[in-house]
């Protein structure tokens, strides 16, 4: 995105960018597009920002021609190789891409590729959530821990003792 657009966004949004990441069956199966397409239809001064989790050079040229939408490539030679691209670490990617997305902008949203915006954000109450609690969670409907969603030898590498099933969590859907 242009630097008037980040100007705009700074001044509509409060300095809020939308990231979300994405691999090739995202590309593929047009799961990106529809996200993008969400975003520029009910907030469309917003960036959003895409974290190539597998793109193909393909998709990685069709998206560099979508406009608001800064498309962005681990810096692997500075993570360390559980956050590489495959099944698993791009979830595990999802807390630096935040954290480095908030180096650019004041505020952030964490949206799953396979999501979509359905009203604008405002409306929703998500942006004066953000600015008074400086976050915004959705609770996940199962509970922690469950095997299902974590693996039990790293739930206790962790040091969680606590019983199946008896914790809320986060889902890391919206974040």
């Amino acid at each position: 995105a242009s630097g008037d657009t980040r100007r705009e966004s700074e001044r509509h949004l409060g300095g809020l960018a939308l990231v979300t990441g994405g691999s090739e069956r995202y590309w593929t199966e047009r799961i990106l597009h529809n996200l993008v397409g969400s975003v520029h239809m009910w907030e469309p001064e917003l960036t959003v920002e895409i974290w190539d989790f597998g793109l193909s050079a393909e998709a990685i040229a069709d998206i560099s021609t979508w406009s608001n939408v800064d498309l962005r490539r681990l810096p692997m030679h500075r993570l360390p190789a559980h956050l590489g691209i495959n099944g698993t670490g791009a979830y595990a990617a999802k807390p630096w891409v935040t954290l480095d997305a908030l180096t650019r902008y004041s505020s952030v949203l964490w949206i799953d590729a396979n999501a979509e915006l359905r009203r604008p954000l405002e409306s929703s109450g998500m942006l004066r959530h953000i600015s008074v609690r400086g976050a915004f969670f959705v609770q996940h409907p199962f509970l922690f821990p469950t095997a299902q969603f974590h693996h039990p030898a790293a739930v206790r590498g962790l040091g969680c003792h606590a019983p199946d099933g008896s914790l809320p969590h986060c889902a890391t859907t919206f974040m």
